[in-house]
């Protein structure tokens, strides 16, 4: 009898074991599961922690057997986060842990950056919008800080600037905020993110000099909170000044003979109250004059900033040009932003001129009106 139920119980458990395979092949193949490309052989399954990959690191994630450029949006917690796929809608985002994941080679600091270029740069600790200037070396850069006066501005290496961040984020440039500062919400707006939950905000009603960087722990929309008491602001950074060792000035080709109908600077000391460029560090900067000394000029500059020089830092701006015009190769300044740099005259283009800007080629040649230039 024993041997008869046992006999009988065979088939039904294998029976039992083959359909639960089937089930489970079944599933397996209406599954659309995306293949996981092979790890590069002499490697291993690394481990990533929350600092080895905060928001905005840039990432390769593998899916549907290839390798997909990402993002880090968020750590998720053991060793899993959040991205996003480059060049696509946020509804692909999704959580991924180690096996499918590995960093991007760091590629080094950029050494492409152009003039007008919106960069940020580290300032004592802090990080500022800048403007870029001109290129003054291989890897140095002259920036002028946005908000301040045409003196802030400096020259940078690339160790202090980079690019702002552009993934995906929750605020936009020029985005109204409500920042909590101390216990209070102040409005602001986006200056520019610095990476995936950090943002460089300018205060309402407040100067540069309160710029900060917030993280999303404190910013809102400006129409998520009422409208807020006023507060103080956060302590202010002082405005930046020259604190490097300017470039070589560059080697230039000595002024050709003066030509009669050619702007020229005047000769002698300035007066007082007379508009004058002032030389600091390789750009020249517009000031007015407030006392004269037998080898020194007091200056004030547009942002209220007063200081002596040397006489041979002031140039004195022609009293008119009208009527006059400057000729091929005559070495002049060029008017960028409140700030002048060295250049020359290539040739004139009808009411304008092309001009060339020290240091640099053929390929930063530009055509400009003449309000533009001063002579040198």
């Amino acid at each position: 009898m024993r041997a008869m139920i046992r006999t009988r119980s065979l088939p039904c458990l294998f029976a039992l074991r083959a359909g639960a395979v089937l089930a489970a092949a079944l599933a397996a193949g209406c599954t659309n599961q995306p293949q996981t490309p092979a790890a590069d052989p002499s490697s291993q399954t690394p481990t990533f922690g929350a600092g080895d990959m905060p928001p905005g690191s840039h990432v390769l994630v593998a899916k549907q057997g290839q390798w997909w450029p990402a993002v880090i949006v968020q750590p998720m917690g053991e060793g899993r986060f959040l991205i996003h796929y480059d060049n696509a809608d946020d509804r692909w985002n999704e959580v991924v842990g180690p096996d499918r994941m590995k960093p991007l080679a760091p590629a080094g600091p950029a050494r492409d950056y152009h003039p007008g270029e919106r960069v940020l740069v580290t300032y004592k600790g802090r990080l500022l919008v800048a403007d870029v200037v001109m290129q003054v070396a291989a890897d140095s850069w002259r920036v002028h800080y946005d908000g301040f006066g045409p003196e802030a501005a400096e020259s940078v290496g690339a160790d202090r600037i980079h690019r702002p961040f552009t993934g995906p984020s929750a605020h936009a440039v020029g985005e109204a905020v409500v920042v909590e500062v101390n216990g209070q919400q102040l409005p602001a707006k986006i200056l520019a993110a610095s990476s995936a939950d950090h943002w460089i905000v300018r205060y309402d009603n407040f100067g540069p000099q309160y710029d900060q960087e917030v993280g999303a722990d404190r910013i809102r929309a400006a129409g998520a909170v009422a409208p807020p008491p006023l507060a103080a602001p956060p302590p202010p950074v002082a405005p930046p000044k020259v604190a490097v060792a300017a470039p070589p000035p560059p080697k230039v080709k000595a002024a050709p003979p003066p030509v009669s109908d050619a702007p020229s600077v005047p000769a002698g000391p300035p007066a007082v109250g007379e508009q004058v460029l002032v030389s600091l560090h390789g750009a020249w900067f517009s000031a007015a004059v407030t006392a004269v000394g037998a080898s020194t000029v007091k200056v004030k500059y547009a942002s209220g900033g007063e200081e002596e020089l040397p006489s041979d830092h002031v140039l004195r701006e022609p009293t008119s040009t009208r009527g006059q015009h400057y000729q091929p190769g005559q070495l002049v300044l060029i008017d960028y932003k409140g700030v002048f740099v060295p250049g020359k005259v290539l040739r004139q283009e009808g009411k304008d001129y092309k001009i060339r800007f020290d240091g640099q080629g053929p390929a930063g040649d530009e055509i400009l009106p003449s309000v533009r230039l001063r002579p040198r």
